[in-house]
């Protein structure tokens, strides 16, 4: 994927789930000398990846409870920081200071977190996205039908507990 130096915007806002919020986070941020951009609006999943990709930071905005979400672990991917608060489908792959920012769901702790972001060194940055790229690692389709395979083999005793 692209360098820090080869993204064209600085802060992401994938704000479609939670509009009002985004367009308030994106306000404040307008007063720095940032580039953002607000993604408002639904998208085609290519375009949504190639936006991730461009992107130094990405912040995203889910529901306040999801099942699992996704588009964080696509963020991973793409080689963009992710800042993304908890929405209880997030826990088995977004982990605090270890491969993402994960405030609470407020507007000071997500200013907070951005502030934290671009305050971190280079060295920093990457320690969290190589974390973030080891856990995209670990969420294959075949690490995902394993565990569900366990589950079948588990189905008698579960359904006898």
């Amino acid at each position: 994927f692209l360098s820090a130096d080869q993204r064209e915007v600085d802060i992401l806002i994938a704000g479609n789930k939670n509009r009002e919020f985004g367009r308030n986070l994106q306000d404040w941020l307008n007063q720095f000398d940032y580039s953002t951009q607000l993604l408002d609006y639904q998208t085609s999943r290519e375009d949504f990846l190639k936006q991730l990709s461009n992107s130094r930071i990405t912040i995203f905005l889910p529901e306040a409870k999801e099942g699992f979400y996704l588009p964080s672990l696509e963020g991973m991917a793409s080689g963009t920081l992710v800042i993304c608060p908890d929405c209880v489908g997030n826990r088995s792959h977004n982990f605090d200071g270890l491969n993402c920012l994960m405030p609470d769901y407020s507007l000071d702790s997500i200013k907070a977190s951005i502030g934290k972001a671009l305050e971190m060194t280079q060295i920093e940055r990457d320690t969290i996205k190589d974390k973030a790229l080891h856990t995209v690692r670990k969420h294959t389709i075949e690490a995902e039908r394993d565990a569900f395979l366990e589950i079948l083999d588990q189905a008698y005793e579960l359904w006898n507990a």
